[in-house]
């Protein structure tokens, strides 16, 4: 998760260099869709069901519709 941690650092960054996901702390974001994923991950391997997936995908996405890019 190292990597995801910094990449997704990288990209808010980036986003806020060009005026966008100005409310962002980038290590906290970073730090939340890390484990809000991984906990997704370890839910569904032990649900047998791709439903917390689901869930965590959609609440990224309506987030992203919101305007905010990170």
């Amino acid at each position: 998760p190292l990597h995801l941690l910094r990449q997704i650092r990288r990209n808010v960054r980036d986003d806020q260099r060009i005026g966008l996901s100005r409310g962002l702390e980038p290590e906290a974001f970073a730090t939340q869709v890390v484990a809000a994923c991984s906990g997704a991950m370890a839910m569904a391997k032990a649900d047998q069901s791709s439903a917390a997936l689901r869930i965590v995908a959609r609440q990224f996405a309506d987030h992203r519709l919101s305007g905010e890019r990170a």
